[in-house]
């Protein structure tokens, strides 16, 4: 996708940011850089993120990278210092599986997660091109 316009009113990229004409979508970003742990704070109660975060060009939203994320950024990016990824680009894109921090994520596309170790029900369902349901997929 070429226009960055994300409807949800936070800092972080949300998977409902990827909504467009009724049906999931993707986006090729390219990176402005990176942040350290703690960087960023909870917008819930305020206390540090204990995640490094990919800032984007084109948007102030970032995307936190958990566990899964960090391996993919890491086979997507190479080196994951600052002055090494900055000018890459990464496509990134919505997917559905069942976490303990909810049912919907975000996930960085690389084709070689299977040969890295990572466990299919860590990558998640991809989204990209199918409906939205509008009632469970909300919030």
């Amino acid at each position: 996708m070429s226009e960055l316009k994300f409807e949800r009113d936070s800092r972080f990229l949300d998977h409902l940011d990827f909504v467009r004409d009724g049906k999931w979508s993707q986006y090729t970003l390219t990176v402005k850089g990176i942040t350290d742990k703690g960087h960023f704070k909870n917008e819930r109660d305020n206390k540090p993120i204990d995640k490094f975060a990919l800032q984007f060009e084109k948007t102030d939203k970032v995307l936190l990278l958990g566990t899964t994320n960090s391996k993919l950024a890491q086979l997507v990016l190479g080196d994951c210092r600052a002055s090494a990824i900055k000018g890459k680009q990464l496509t990134i894109y919505p997917v559905v599986g069942k976490w303990t921090m909810g049912n919907y994520g975000i996930r960085i596309r690389c084709d070689e997660w299977k040969e890295h170790g990572i466990a299919a029900h860590h990558m998640g369902r991809d989204l990209t091109g199918q409906p939205v349901n509008e009632k469970k997929e909300s919030k």
